[in-house]
């Protein structure tokens, strides 16, 4: 496994724009396949950002546990990003479980896209588990996560 991800396959922080999050940086980096590595480093990025980020866009970038574990790791102490798009990739339980623990006690994120990924039933109790405890997080998309029971698909209709 390689440590270092080639630059063509994570985009530049120049790749920052301004939007309809106000003032907040909002990173749009759809599309590039970065990985779990690439997740990694988008997310210390985020840790060492001297300007507010209000919206993540990171769907269809093939980030598995690793890279959702990383996100949680960044977001546990973020008071910035309210969006974060996670949709089309890898995540299964264990980076469920992980992101879960990190945004516990976040109390800013309030969308949450986790559309297409392999979350399955232990992830499904981690997020329900999650959104339970914080009232922050009032949007969470879950459609085609076709490895979670419906027992969890009913359950997490309910927020």
């Amino acid at each position: 496994s390689r440590s270092a991800v080639p630059k063509e396959t994570l985009p530049s922080l120049s790749s920052e724009g301004r939007g309809k999050y106000g003032d907040d940086l909002h990173w749009h980096w759809t599309g590039h396949s970065m990985g779990d590595a690439g997740a990694v480093r988008v997310a210390d990025a985020l840790l060492r950002s001297t300007k507010p980020v209000g919206a993540m866009f990171c769907s269809s970038n093939r980030i598995g546990d690793k890279g959702a574990a990383a996100f949680g790791a960044a977001l546990r102490s973020n008071a910035t990003v309210t969006h974060l798009d996670l949709s089309r990739n890898e995540m299964g339980d264990a980076g469920m479980v992980e992101l879960a623990q990190g945004l516990a006690l976040n109390q800013t994120l309030r969308i949450l896209d986790l559309q297409q990924n392999k979350i399955g039933n232990k992830g499904a109790k981690a997020l329900y588990d999650l959104l339970c405890m914080n009232d922050t997080i009032d949007r969470v998309h879950l459609h085609n996560n076709k490895e979670m029971g419906p027992k969890w698909i009913r359950s997490l209709r309910e927020f």
